[in-house]
């Protein structure tokens, strides 16, 4: 007896996308080699790749928002270190990526002269945050994070001369918060309720250096 359905299936093709197998990438020295020799990096299995530290600066591919539909295939939510991963890269709006695993997010944006957009970051265990913005001169909005972890804040947002509003993030656990938005001349977010009490002076000195229309908390 004939099958109907798979006669159809076999007569016109199926219109249902099936999933792209993914490629297994041995190491960080394979993924760069890909990016650069031009072929697609989309559906890249990169589980055995533990850190992105630097990507942009190891490629001579220069990141873009042509590649986000690429790189949002990626499953990143092992990745425990994204050090200056897109530094001075040319997206106007960020991958949409999770990095529960994340440690460390150093300057991971760092001159994105072009970034406006960053989708919810769920950074859940990371430590530091130094610089991970700063210099992203058309940033407006600083994105949501988890910074329930984060313990260094310092120069995060430093000269993102458009921002205007952050959220007001959780810096229970902050050590330094130095320059964190310096530089930030259009900042009008109110970060009054923030305590700095067990923050030492120097740990917190110039966050709000030319940032004159935020609404700053005590500073003892």
């Amino acid at each position: 007896m004939i099958n109907f359905e798979q006669y159809l299936l076999e007569r016109k093709g199926s219109s249902v996308t099936q999933p792209q197998p993914k490629r297994k990438v041995k190491d960080k020295k394979e993924l760069i080699t890909i990016i650069n020799g031009g072929e697609s990096f989309a559906n890249l299995d990169i589980s055995d790749i533990s850190d992105l530290d630097n990507l942009q600066s190891s490629c001579t591919h220069k990141f873009s928002d042509k590649d986000l539909e690429a790189l949002n295939t990626w499953d990143t939510s092992h990745i425990k270190s994204c050090q200056y991963t897109f530094s001075i890269s040319e997206f106007t709006e960020a991958p949409s990526w999770s990095l529960s695993s994340c440690l460390n997010c150093n300057g991971m944006f760092i001159l994105s002269k072009k970034l406006q957009t960053v989708p919810y970051i769920g950074l859940r265990v990371c430590e530091s945050v130094i610089g991970m913005f700063s210099g992203c001169e058309q940033l407006k909005e600083g994105p949501k994070l988890d910074t329930n972890s984060v313990q260094y804040f310092s120069q995060m947002f430093r000269e993102c001369r458009e921002l205007v509003t952050t959220p007001v993030y959780d810096i229970s656990n902050a050590k330094n918060l130095s320059s964190m938005f310096r530089g930030c001349v259009k900042l009008t977010t109110d970060y009054s309720s923030w305590d700095l009490s067990n923050i030492p002076i120097k740990e917190y000195d110039f966050m709000f250096s030319g940032a004159v229309n935020a609404t700053i908390p005590y500073m003892p």
